[in-house]
């Protein structure tokens, strides 16, 4: 487990069960969305259907809040998903 430093990340409140993402760039790039383990969001979604082409790794920031971090493997330029 790596340990990091939140900084200029961004807080979510309340209850949450899925997260929709929306990113559109005119150069190719690899987003990274950190997700904390508390929520219980584990997947990539289009249309209900688990999408592969991303990978998982857990981190501990250095309060000790766990996040589950999704990288995307490869560069794109649009990102329109739901994490569930």
């Amino acid at each position: 487990m790596e340990t990091i430093n939140k900084q200029g990340w961004t807080k979510l409140s309340g209850k949450v069960n899925e997260i929709k993402v929306t990113l559109s760039n005119p150069t190719k790039i690899n987003w990274v969305v950190a997700i904390p383990t508390a929520l219980g969001i584990t997947k990539v979604t289009d249309a209900g259907e688990e999408l592969m082409g991303y990978s998982n790794k857990i981190v501990r920031t250095t309060d000790g809040v766990e996040y589950l971090v999704i990288t995307q493997d490869d560069a794109t330029k649009n990102f329109d998903y739901i994490l569930k």
